[in-house]
């Protein structure tokens, strides 16, 4: 029996929604039990507010699926959110929300939902660089999960299956950008924590011989 192409589409669009549901839990538990170090408010602020546009993107294209990809995450989103202290970075709040409102909102509004769509996909690989940016830069990079990065790799994968399926050039792309920055985020987390895991055996190993 040969599967329909709604039943495909229908199938790998649900499993990116429940990986990149279990990719945002992950992350919030990390940053509620074990800390924050390493984890960028501009990256999740700007996730959060890039939900809002493709839960509107889902509305107009009549699709349940994609109203569910960011629907589910959203309250986890605010939940990272919270435990990065917003209330003292509120102008990070601000330019992230206003960065959306131009690169996706105002595009939407001039040009229609695929130019909003490219717009969108230039936020989301410069909301990733913080992320980045962090992960290159802090010593102490254990408050980044690994494993949700390497879901969320998985996830972005099954989302451009999912937009090629429906022939949605301009959410093609996106989601390949997406795919890259999230695949360098895994593979630099996975990096740095094994550098320190190997630090501190070599740090045990002598401070023991020294005794």
């Amino acid at each position: 029996m040969i599967m329909s192409h709604a039943l495909f589409a229908n199938l790998v669009g649900w499993a990116g929604v429940s990986l990149g549901f279990a990719m945002t839990y992950f992350q919030y538990h990390r940053a509620r039990n074990i800390g924050i170090d390493g984890i960028s408010l501009p990256t999740w602020a700007v996730f959060a507010c890039m939900g809002i546009f493709w839960i509107a993107y889902g509305v107009a294209r009549h699709s349940i699926v994609m109203i569910a990809g960011s629907a589910l995450v959203f309250p986890w989103q605010l939940g990272i959110i919270r435990y990065l202290s917003p209330w003292k970075n509120r102008a990070v709040i601000f330019r992230c929300a206003g960065a959306i409102a131009v690169s996706s909102g105002l595009t939407t509004l001039a040009f229609g939902w695929s130019v909003g769509v490219l717009g969108t996909g230039v936020a989301m690989v410069f909301n990733r660089l913080p992320q980045i940016l962090e992960l290159i830069r802090d010593d102490d990079v254990d408050g980044v999960s690994t494993s949700a990065w390497m879901v969320g790799v998985l996830c972005s994968s099954l989302w451009v299956a999912f937009y090629v399926s429906e022939g949605l050039v301009a959410a093609i792309i996106v989601n390949v950008l997406a795919l890259t920055g999230t695949a360098i985020i895994a593979g630099l987390a996975a990096w740095r924590q094994h550098g320190s895991i190997v630090r501190y055996r070599l740090a045990s190993v002598f401070s023991t011989e020294s005794v």
